[in-house]
């Protein structure tokens, strides 16, 4: 066991992969990632155009302290593609 599945191991995660032919799973999949991107990049963006403007050419990080919030929020709200929330999803066998 490589290193990398050691530490998920330990962190008891487990990877899950979405079926072949299923292009459902995979629209699920790529809807949450561009919100999840949507609210955390752009928070980031505007901090650092508020550093450049200060005359700072230095990279925001403000996106790492507010990962886990946004992934909270996303999970707890009712999708529409689904009708449910993340939350109830990934705890299911299958997503319907």
């Amino acid at each position: 066991m490589g290193a990398f599945s050691q530490l998920l191991a330990k962190h008891n995660v487990q990877v899950r992969r979405g079926a072949a032919d299923n292009h459902r799973q995979q629209q699920i999949l790529e809807r949450f990632n561009r919100s999840l991107a949507e609210r955390v990049f752009g928070r980031q963006y505007a901090h650092e155009m508020l550093l450049a403007a200060r005359g700072s050419s230095e990279r925001s990080i403000k996106w790492v302290t507010r990962l886990p919030a946004v992934i909270a929020a996303l999970n707890g709200e009712v999708t529409r593609l689904t009708g449910k929330k993340p939350s109830q999803d990934i705890k299911a066998r299958s997503v319907a």
